[in-house]
């Protein structure tokens, strides 16, 4: 399957569950790969026929930007979930990491894989946006 990759999207929201993670926006960053065949779109050369990459950092960045979370592992969910509701997106792995939030860490990360109930993607190494 073919892939679409947004790597390091920086965005900021309201997550957390300590109250002063509640009063402020924490910066985020987002890296989220689309499976979707792109074939199409290359012989056509065609924005139609592919996966507007534009518009889906739009529909992430608005829900990201409207939401209070508790849980990064909430916008995860909420982010695949937008990214399903493109008609050629067959499947999609959403890593959302909170840099800093730990003293003694870089970063602290979720990252998810979901797919459509009708896909025939499969989760093998094929099929991982590390490969």
């Amino acid at each position: 399957m073919d892939k679409i990759r947004i790597e390091g999207l920086k965005l900021s929201a309201f997550v957390g569950v300590s109250p002063e993670e509640k009063l402020q926006r924490i910066p985020i960053v987002l890296d989220i790969c689309v499976f979707c065949e792109l074939r199409k779109a290359g012989l056509s050369d065609n924005l139609d026929d592919t996966v507007d990459y534009a518009w889906l950092v739009k529909e992430i960045a608005n829900f990201v930007g409207t939401g209070t979370f508790n849980l990064i592992e909430s916008i995860a969910e909420g982010v695949a979930a937008k990214c399903l509701q493109h008609g050629m997106v067959e499947s999609v792995n959403v890593r959302v990491e909170k840099p800093g939030i730990i003293s003694d860490a870089d970063r602290v990360s979720v990252e998810i894989e979901r797919k459509k109930e009708h896909s025939n993607a499969s989760s093998n190494d094929e099929d991982r946006c590390d490969s």
